[in-house]
C-alpha cells in the first residue's frame, strides 16, 4: 500500500536536500533563443512527487481555449497579478495558479528553491519555482481547471534522465534557426521553455553528489 504522506520517507529528505543544493548553484540556461521585449511577468511551479521511491514531475497540457501557448506542454502557472508584481511576490503567483489550475494547495508543497528567470517570445519573463509534494503521487487528487488545462502527466524521473527521451531539435523564427530542448513521453513532445527548465534542473542535479 502506498504511503499517503511522503515526508517520513528517507527519499523525501534526500531529494529535498539534493534539490536545494542543486538550486543554489549558478547554472545558466543553454540553447535559449532570444525572447525579445519582455513586458509582463509570470510564475510557474515545477511540482515533484514521490511514488515507489521515484520522483515524478507534473506536466500539464494547456487547453486549446487559452490565449498564450495554446495546446503546449507546460507547468502550472500564469501571469502575475498587479499586487504580486508590485511586491515582487512571484511565489504567490506560482502558488495561486497551481491551486487554480490543478487543485494543489500551497500547504501540500515543500518549496525547494527557484530556477533562474527565463524570457519567452510572448513577452513574459517567467519565474520558475521547484517544489516537492508532501503526499505520495498516488495519494494526490488533482482538480483540473478544464478551461485552462486539457491533460496532466506525471513524468517519471527515469524518463526525464534517460538519454533516449531527450533531443536537441531545430526550430525556426523566420529564416533564423535555433536549437531547442525536447523531451518525449507517451506521445507528447515537451519542448521550448518547459523543456529548458527541465534540462536546467537536471544539469544542476548532476553537479550535486
Amino acid at each position: 500500500m502506498a504511503l499517503i504522506s511522503a515526508e517520513n520517507d528517507p527519499l523525501f529528505v534526500n531529494f529535498t536536500q539534493r534539490a536545494r543544493a542543486a538550486l543554489s548553484l549558478d547554472v545558466p540556461y543553454v540553447d535559449r533563443p532570444p525572447s525579445g521585449e519582455l513586458t509582463a511577468r509570470a510564475a510557474v511551479m515545477l511540482v515533484f512527487a514521490l511514488q515507489s521511491g521515484e520522483p515524478h514531475l507534473l506536466v500539464t497540457r494547456r487547453a486549446e481555449s487559452v490565449v498564450n501557448h495554446t495546446g503546449q506542454m507546460a507547468f502550472p502557472g500564469g501571469k502575475c497579478e498587479p499586487e504580486e508584481m508590485s511586491g515582487h511576490h512571484f511565489l504567490e503567483t506560482a502558488f495561486r495558479e497551481t491551486e487554480e489550475e490543478v487543485g494543489i494547495a500551497r500547504a501540500d508543497l515543500e518549496v525547494l528553491g527557484q530556477l533562474p528567470p527565463v524570457g519567452v517570445i510572448t513577452g513574459f519573463l517567467i519565474e520558475p519555482y521547484v517544489a516537492l509534494h508532501r503526499k505520495s503521487m498516488s495519494a494526490i487528487h488533482l482538480v483540473v481547471s478544464a478551461g485552462e488545462i486539457s491533460e496532466t502527466l506525471w513524468v517519471p524521473w527515469k524518463v526525464l534522465s534517460d538519454p533516449n527521451t531527450y533531443r536537441r531539435e531545430a526550430i525556426f523564427r523566420g529564416v533564423t534557426e535555433f536549437q531547442t530542448h525536447v523531451f518525449y513521453y507517451q506521445g507528447h513532445r515537451i519542448w521550448g521553455v518547459t523543456a529548458a527548465m527541465i534540462k536546467n534542473f537536471l544539469d544542476r542535479w548532476e553537479k550535486v553528489r
